[in-house]
């Protein structure tokens, strides 16, 4: 279960905190990233943000082709706060992301409270089934809010499945991110 409200995104916290804090380093415009097919790495503790643009898009509308590239993108926008890498292939529709916590790796729900409305809180709360981390990921077109927790090596959402494997409690978070939108529709009914 993810957080799903759709009061999280309306209320442009992520994406303001995002801009305020670490300024614009992938070149996106953020404001334009609210319903986009794409993920982002997220501190839960500052929400702070990385976005993943495994989707491509100028203005709203997807491009599809492909890039021949891999782009490879960073970010710590403070010396207190979580570092991740991240090395995109769009045209495999692949990052590979690792995150370095650097001594913020315990969830403090104070924190995420100051961010999510109460209902939003709750429904983050329910997702939680033991040791969670201050690291999560974000879906921008369901504003579904993931935590990363000790026991869960894998979870979707919506179009994007996640793979995370644990080098802690000193090392790395890796994460392998792939969309993976389903191969056949059901016919409709």
């Amino acid at each position: 279960m993810a957080v799903t409200n759709r009061a999280f995104l309306d209320k442009g916290i992520v994406l303001r905190r995002y801009e305020a804090d670490s300024g614009n380093p992938t070149g996106l415009d953020h404001s334009e990233l609210s319903g986009l097919n794409n993920v982002g790495i997220i501190s839960l503790n500052t929400f702070e943000l990385l976005p993943i643009e495994i989707n491509r898009y100028d203005h709203g509308r997807l491009i599809e082709e492909n890039t021949g590239v891999i782009r490879i993108h960073s970010f710590r926008p403070s010396d207190d706060s979580c570092s991740a890498y991240s090395m995109l292939d769009a045209d495999r529709g692949i990052a590979n992301v690792t995150v370095s916590p650097n001594g913020n790796l315990e969830l403090a729900l104070e924190n995420v409270a100051a961010y999510l409305c109460a209902d939003c809180l709750k429904e983050f709360a329910v997702q939680l089934r033991g040791h969670a981390y201050s690291i999560g990921v974000f879906n921008f077109r369901t504003n579904a809010l993931h935590a990363l927790q000790q026991n869960i090596t894998g979870f979707g959402t919506g179009d994007y499945h996640t793979h995370v494997d644990y080098d802690l409690p000193e090392g790395d978070i890796h994460l392998l991110i792939t969309y993976s939108p389903l191969r056949y529709q059901n016919p409709q009914q």
